[in-house]
């Protein structure tokens, strides 16, 4: 019986853990990708989809940077990190892709 109670505590534990770590990360994610105070105080780029796109991988690549950085190009946008053909965060559907740059090992592509 001691040996069930350990296990569930144990288990519960763990499931409070997961689910705390989850919570978490959407929360920094959302925190960090959609509030006006972030997009502000990063940097700016401008021009076209195509340019934007091109200045973020730029910016992202020399200043060792992995995440979005100046907001969000477009109405949806994916980076990755590996080269010209890495893979990218892609919108479910319905939109038509407006940019896709590359500079070192960074890929940034925009949808609209």
């Amino acid at each position: 019986m001691k040996v069930k109670a350990i296990l569930f505590v144990v288990m519960f534990a763990c499931l409070v853990a997961c689910c705390s770590d989850a919570h978490a990360r959407r929360w920094f994610r959302g925190r960090n990708y959609s509030t006006t105070t972030y997009r502000s105080s990063g940097p700016t780029f401008s021009g076209t989809d195509q340019e934007r796109a091109y200045q973020e991988a730029k910016y992202m690549h020399e200043n060792r940077i992995y995440r979005h950085v100046g907001g969000v190009i477009g109405a949806f946008e994916g980076f990755g990190i590996g080269g010209p053909g890495c893979a990218t965060c892609t919108p479910r559907g319905g939109m038509t892709l407006t940019a896709d740059a590359h500079y070192g090992n960074v890929r940034v592509r925009a949808w609209r």
